[in-house]
């Protein structure tokens, strides 16, 4: 029987806080028909896992043991199954935590997307269904309607869902790109934040043509713990304490991202074949940087203080004589000395924060590709930034390692210097996974 009661969530939205008798708020209306439910079956294209556990426990701890859950969500990016996979497992654990014995959970694969919305409750012998627009764990405003009793053509449709599903458990398929999506989504993004060096203190206001003049200068004026790379001739409080930012450098493990990545507007793109190894290089790197963080930590927060203040007047004494030597007026910023006592106390703060040290020592970010296609523009953005720069780089000859793969995998091999327009490219792509998938083996190259 179809109820005259419809379940809506955000109800704000459309100014309908007035309840008419008709119109109930959708999350109170589930959590009523779980309670004294022997059976809970859900459908969803999408679903978020800490709404399931937050909804379940309002199932009665006592009647828990003796709840039956079916879960099935949906996934058209095959090759995304393993982090659907994980999450799902962990969901699994979790319901089991709370006291749930019988759990089934499973993921529905395949193109068009497994886009249903589902609720069933069997209280014992009482069905109760909810059908709509609303995901498990929706945070939008949504509509469903629900109805009670045996209804067989819906309960076929469930068990069908259920039956042509894959159940988690074990280890999850392993799927290889079909399409240009799927290709693009086995990937992940790797982020270079720049960082300014935290740890230099501009003391002199210096113009743009002075640098030459200066530059000149230094075979013959060296100035104590400067940084001629840096614009105004930086204060290093590195080197104030005896820290050489030559040497640290060569200890930090290089990532050659360039070598594995192609560029998008995105960001580096890398084959997930690569990243364990870029993450390896990542995870080497950051530690030397942390060690070093924490060393110059412990210094200047106890008696390197007054290394550093010793330092900073050696290079103050060493600016001035270079820049009169080099035929100019010494500028000191206004309040300098004052700023460098911020400037010193600031970054001894900043040392005293584990998880501060834990981001200066950060260079870089790798992070899953994202599913951007529902957005038409930025899909086009992004694979034309990716084919412009492997059209370019084939042209210049594929030296590296992630151009090389492409040529081999779309068939240019032979062909180095020449090339290819990008739109040649997307095509080549295309033909290419209409006749096998793409296996992470073939980015070995």
């Amino acid at each position: 029987m179809i109820s005259d009661v419809i379940h809506v969530s955000f109800r704000k939205l459309l100014e309908l806080e007035e309840d008419h008798g008709y119109i109930r708020d959708l999350d109170g209306s589930l959590e009523e028909a779980v309670k004294g439910s022997t059976q809970i079956d859900i459908l969803g294209g999408y679903y978020s896992e800490a709404w399931f556990a937050k909804f379940l426990k309002k199932v009665p701890w006592k009647d828990r043991s003796g709840c039956r859950i079916r879960i099935a969500v949906g996934l058209d990016a095959g090759v995304r199954i393993t982090q659907h996979w994980e999450a799902m497992t962990n969901l699994k654990a979790e319901l089991r935590r709370l006291g749930f014995r019988d759990v089934k959970l499973f993921i529905v694969q395949g193109h068009p997307h497994f886009h249903t919305k589902l609720f069933h409750f069997l209280k014992r012998t009482r069905h109760v269904w909810f059908v709509g627009s609303a995901n498990p764990g929706s945070e939008r405003h949504e509509l469903m309607v629900s109805l009670s009793g045996r209804h067989q053509a819906l309960q076929d449709y469930m068990s069908a869902a259920f039956r042509e599903s894959n159940e988690v458990r074990g280890l999850p398929p392993r799927n290889s790109p079909r399409t240009s999506r799927e290709f693009f989504l086995t990937g992940y993004l790797v982020h270079k934040p720049h960082r300014p060096n935290p740890f230099t203190f501009d003391a002199f206001r210096l113009e743009p043509e002075d640098r030459a003049r200066i530059m000149a200068r230094l075979t013959v004026d060296v100035v104590p713990h400067a940084r001629p790379n840096t614009s105004g001739f930086a204060f290093s409080l590195r080197s104030a304490v005896g820290f050489d930012d030559d040497n640290e450098h060569a200890a930090v493990p290089q990532v050659r991202l360039r070598q594995h990545s192609v560029d998008t507007v995105l960001g580096a793109w890398i084959p997930r074949r690569y990243r364990e190894e870029i993450l390896d290089h990542v995870g080497q790197a950051e530690s030397v940087r942390r060690e070093g963080l924490t060393r110059l930590a412990h210094v200047i927060r106890g008696e390197g203080a007054a290394r550093v203040m010793s330092g900073f007047e050696e290079y103050v004494d060493g600016m001035e004589r270079l820049l009169r030597a080099a035929g100019l007026e010494p500028r000191r910023l206004d309040g300098s000395n004052a700023s460098f006592q911020r400037f010193l106390t600031s970054r001894q703060k900043m040392l005293s924060d584990e998880e501060t040290i834990q981001k200066l020592a950060r260079h870089m970010q790798v992070s899953p590709m994202p599913d951007i296609w529902s957005d038409r523009r930025a899909v086009s953005d992004f694979e034309s930034s990716f084919f412009d720069d492997v059209a370019y780089r084939l042209a210049s000859g594929p030296r590296h390692r992630v151009i090389r793969a492409l040529a081999e995998g779309l068939g240019r091999t032979g062909r180095e210097s020449e090339y290819v327009a990008p739109a040649v490219l997307v095509r080549s792509l295309e033909k290419r996974l209409g006749k096998r998938p793409w296996l992470d083996i073939e980015w070995d190259c």
